[in-house]
């Protein structure tokens, strides 16, 4: 499947390109630190069914990684209400997955004015916020993803930001690592790729 063009966004500059997953070591510059205000992103569009059932996500991950201890996450930025986390040996990344507010992708509008959103809260919460890039992939396992990536240029670390619509609720995932490693980004990479929904 070959990318389609690009959507242009106003004033804020994001684009969002879609195409079939095909992540490589470029395609995550993460982060150390994960950002706590995380959870505070709604996300609202999507429609809500009170009974139908949220489907579970799983992830595989490579060797050097690990479930961090719950006594642990604090030390990791990881909010105490997270679904999981994962942190790699040596302190040197961290995976930390949320549940929140259904993120609606179901058009290239819905995902763009998400990304925007998301662009403003975190430009107002850090002095040192500098917008990457924003865009939807197909994960092979749990569809539709919005990946969104910045930097924070006084502590020189990158994160990125992966919105799992899964229902009625949305899977956030944000990794976190130093910037150009390209060891850790294939392996997050290959983390993210492994999401199954079921």
């Amino acid at each position: 499947m070959q990318d389609q063009q690009p959507v242009p966004v106003a004033p804020s500059g994001i684009t969002i390109s879609w195409r079939t997953l095909a992540l490589s070591a470029g395609a995550f510059v993460l982060a150390v630190a994960v950002a706590v205000v995380l959870w505070q992103f709604v996300f609202v569009g999507s429609k809500r069914s009170t009974t139908a059932r949220t489907p579970k996500i799983s992830f595989r991950y490579p060797p050097g990684w690990k479930f961090a201890p719950h006594a642990t996450w604090a030390a990791l930025g990881a909010p105490a209400d997270a679904s999981a986390v994962l942190e790699r040996t040596g302190d040197s990344a961290v995976a930390v997955v949320l549940r929140g507010n259904a993120t609606d992708l179901s058009t290239k509008a819905a995902a763009t004015a998400a990304a925007n959103r998301l662009n403003g809260q975190l430009a107002k919460e850090y002095s040192d916020y500098a917008f990457l890039k924003a865009q939807t992939l197909r994960l092979p396992h749990a569809g539709k993803a919005l990946i969104f990536s910045y930097v924070r240029t006084k502590q020189q670390l990158l994160h990125t930001i992966t919105f799992i619509p899964a229902g009625r609720i949305s899977y956030i995932v944000e990794t976190a690592s130093p910037p150009k490693n390209k060891e850790i980004g294939t392996e997050i990479s290959a983390i993210l790729r492994s999401a199954t929904l079921r």
